[in-house]
């Protein structure tokens, strides 16, 4: 839309404001989807639980780095 109307804007910002939203959704996705998991099935919960910690950590990492060269 801001194309279309000609509006002037930092087309990295967009970007890194569009990679957040959607990172943000996917790690809420992964915890749903561990919250649905049977409990007694312990390693499946676990390797759940591990993947939404990872990712929540390769985000921080990628902002970080992303601020680091700006």
């Amino acid at each position: 839309m801001k194309i279309q109307k000609r509006v002037d804007f930092n087309l990295v910002g967009e970007a890194v404001e569009q990679e957040a939203f959607w990172n943000r959704i996917m790690g809420e996705h992964a915890k749903f989807v561990r919250g649905f998991l049977d409990p007694t099935e312990e390693l499946l919960f676990d390797k759940a639980h591990r993947f939404g910690k990872e990712f929540d950590r390769l985000t921080i990492e990628a902002i970080y780095f992303f601020y680091c060269l700006f």
